[in-house]
């Protein structure tokens, strides 16, 4: 080999070794490697910098690494730096106070320095502070045990308010239906066996009773049937929309001695739900159609179901009284009406309960509509 190029490679070692040096130098890790008779053959910058109190000076080239070990940690020192020659890497973890006087954690790990055959020529001690790593740890940890803390308080709360919730539902069936009974039992007695000693105004007087009875005991069975809703569990399994819906539509027309309206019901795809709860809600927005497209000349209902990117959207149509899009973000709220009660009857929790069982399957509810032209109410299934 001639001598230009000796002096290319010992060029190329040279920028080796200067990069190298400078990758080193500018680690926020400490490198410290000595060989075998455990003499320090290098170090970093870092090193000097970090070196902590227990160690009186600085490091130095061909100085033993085990004469820099205080007494009280030389003879543990020692030994880990052994057993790292001989190819046993260590690792630890510790707080030390840095020659500045700040504590903080420190990593340490030593493993042993290999040739290219594989013998091993020396040891490298590599450590990195870990103090601001432990803190946030810390800080994770205070702010998991605070969100514990406050799911259970919450959880609490929740079983105390469910509590009560359930003395006030068996309150409100027991107490409040008991005498709502009792006034239209009595009122049919007299309507049927005292018709002909009361006049015109008294026997309206009555039906007026009778009549406010019942829609008080269907508003009762309404909020009791959206209070069990929060805790009804939802048994999910894959359900033939077609057949169900065809179901609802028979008995609707089973029940309703003159259902005038036309009903088109297009090819529903299968959804994973509950059963009873989703008849339910079919139930529910099927009769408001029905029930607002009644003074039609010919009322016209349709249901069916549309692709809207990638999730199925199922939609009843009809072309009823609609209404103003201005007010549709009353319409899932209780007692929420947006007609007259003596135009078209009704407890006006019907669209809350839609709305429930809709949210508790993480589905969505919404409608559209425009004043005298007809309604469509839109429901996914995820």
């Amino acid at each position: 080999m001639d001598s230009k190029s000796d002096n290319n490679i010992e060029e190329l070692l040279r920028k080796t070794e200067a990069s190298l040096r400078f990758i080193l130098d500018n680690s926020e890790t400490v490198y410290i490697l000595f060989d075998t008779q455990m003499r320090i053959v290098a170090f970093n910058q870092k090193a000097n910098q970090w070196i902590v109190s227990e160690f009186k000076r600085k490091l130095r080239n061909g100085e033993f690494a085990i004469d820099y070990l205080p007494e009280k940690i030389k003879r543990i020192g020692l030994s880990i730096i052994e057993n790292a020659i001989n190819g046993i890497p260590f690792s630890f973890e510790d707080k030390y106070a840095s020659r500045d006087g700040r504590l903080g954690w420190y990593h340490i790990r030593m493993d042993a320095i290999k040739d290219d055959k594989g013998v091993i020529v020396g040891v490298c001690i590599a450590l990195r502070e870990t103090t601001s790593y432990r803190s946030a740890q810390a800080e994770i940890k205070s702010t998991n045990d605070l969100l514990e803390k406050k799911v259970k308080e919450r959880t609490i709360e929740l079983e105390i308010a469910n509590k009560e919730l359930e003395a006030f539902t068996y309150s409100v069936s027991h107490d409040l239906m008991a005498p709502l009974r009792i006034i239209d039992s009595f009122s049919q007695v007299l309507l049927d066996d005292y018709r002909n000693k009361l006049d015109e105004e008294g026997f309206e007087t009555l039906q007026v009773i009778k009549r406010n009875a019942i829609r008080m005991g269907e508003l009762v069975n309404d909020l009791l049937a959206l209070a069990q809703l929060g805790r009804t569990n939802l048994i999910k399994r894959n359900v033939d929309m077609n057949d169900l819906v065809s179901s609802v539509i028979d008995e609707l027309r089973f029940s309703t001695n003159k259902l005038a309206a036309k009903i088109k019901l297009k090819e529903l795809k299968p959804a994973d739900c509950d059963h009873i709860l989703i008849k339910q809600v079919w139930a529910n927005l099927l009769s408001n159609a029905i029930k607002y497209s009644k003074n039609r000349e010919t009322p016209m209902i349709e249901i069916g179901n549309v692709d809207q990117n990638g999730q199925i959207v199922y939609y009843i149509k009809d072309n009823g009284v609609g209404f103003d899009t201005r007010l549709a973000g009353k319409l899932f709220g209780v007692f929420q009406r947006l007609h007259k009660a003596t135009d078209f009857p009704g407890t006006g929790v019907g669209l809350a309960i839609v709305h429930r069982i809709i949210t508790r399957h993480q589905g969505k509810i919404w409608a559209d509509a425009k004043l005298d032209h007809g309604a469509t109410f839109y429901f996914t299934l995820p």
